[in-house]
């Protein structure tokens, strides 16, 4: 997790929401920290976007700066993750990722895993996938797709 040591900040929010989500029967795709952490931004591609002509893209260029160093000083990890943005490329490329689907379930009576999403990835349970879930991304095409928006952008 990113807010517990089990649960990750957008689930543990609001966990109870996630659980009706994930029990709806609705499809569902997820792009979990395992994800997420394989889209990381270094500093030498975020002072690319500082670069950029545009004021809200180099500020933005700033602020990722500002994450990357972050991230650094509280989970000692190099590269910042692009966590949000990971949903919205999916809507204009969904072929940079890799999936399969899984069985999830949010766990909601836990002393120490309130809010912990619970992944089924052998299959171990009879119940069906709910869930399709990204398990890779090709980054520098992410990356690149990043540039490419934000070039356009004024």
């Amino acid at each position: 997790g990113n807010t517990t040591p089990v649960a990750e900040f957008n689930i543990f929010a609001d966990p109870e929401a996630a659980d009706v989500v994930f029990k709806s029967g609705i499809p569902i795709t997820v792009f979990g920290l395992d994800l997420t952490h394989q889209a990381k931004i270094f500093l030498p591609e975020i002072k690319i976007l500082q670069q950029y002509s545009s004021s809200v893209v180099s500020k933005m260029g700033l602020l990722l700066e500002f994450f990357h160093q972050t991230y650094f000083d509280v989970f000692h990890i190099e590269g910042a993750p692009l966590h949000d943005p990971c949903a919205v490329a999916y809507l204009i490329a969904p072929e940079l990722y890799t999936y399969a689907s899984f069985h999830t379930q949010i766990e909601l009576r836990g002393t120490l895993t309130y809010g912990q999403t619970v992944v089924d990835y052998w299959h171990l349970s009879a119940t069906p996938p709910n869930a399709r879930w990204a398990l890779t991304v090709d980054r520098e095409k992410y990356i690149a797709l990043i540039y490419e928006r934000m070039k356009n952008y004024r």
